[in-house]
């Protein structure tokens, strides 16, 4: 019996529960993301000029926000392969990120990291902000 009863509270509760991982892709503009198209390559300022939100696409009309990564480090690797480590929301299409890797010369780089990013703002309010 407390077998069934615990069984049943896991099937209830797995579908809110969030899954970490690593998904492979690219930085897309949320605009060619929702058209399951890649943003045109070789013009990437004038799309940046015009694109407010960018996203995690990893393949026709599947994407993820990244909403704890800064718009700046996003637009960074537009088009680039990326990796994303992190935590996938179950409700939301989007992933909180530990960190996002871009391949370099057939190898993944660490381009961005919470733990990079704490360094970085503590060096800065180090400098009396």
């Amino acid at each position: 019996m407390k077998t069934m009863i615990l069984s049943i509270i896991i099937l209830i509760c797995l579908p809110a529960m969030a899954f970490s991982g690593q998904w492979e892709g690219s930085i897309q503009g949320l605009t060619c993301a929702m058209h399951g198209k890649v943003c045109p390559s070789g013009m990437e300022d004038p799309y940046i000029a015009i694109e407010d939100n960018y996203v995690f696409y990893t393949g026709k009309d599947t994407w993820y926000l990244l909403p704890n990564v800064s718009k700046r480090v996003l637009v960074r690797h537009l088009n680039d392969p990326v990796r994303v480590i992190g935590t996938k929301n179950a409700k939301h299409p989007a992933i909180d990120v530990e960190e996002i890797q871009i391949k370099k010369n057939g190898e993944w780089q660490t381009a961005w990291s919470k733990q990079l990013q704490k360094e970085a703002d503590q060096m800065i309010n180090t400098w009396g902000m």
